[in-house]
């Protein structure tokens, strides 16, 4: 099994409304333990990006039966 990360507005695709939360945040340079802190390690940077970005490109999605 796997996770794939990104999901920052919680609406269950990863897309460049995710994308542009994080790049709000790094532009701010917010620090803490939030939602756009994709890696966790309680900053939010460019670093962040870098997942949602990829799983952004794949069209990562979630399907409910």
């Amino acid at each position: 099994w796997g996770m794939y990360s990104g999901d920052v507005n919680s609406d269950e695709n990863i897309d460049l409304i995710d994308m542009s939360l994080i790049e709000d945040d790094v532009s701010n340079f917010l620090y803490g333990f939030l939602p756009t802190d994709i890696n966790g390690d309680g900053n939010v940077d460019l670093i962040d990006m870098y997942y949602p970005e990829l799983n952004t490109s794949s069209f990562i999605y979630s399907m409910h039966p």
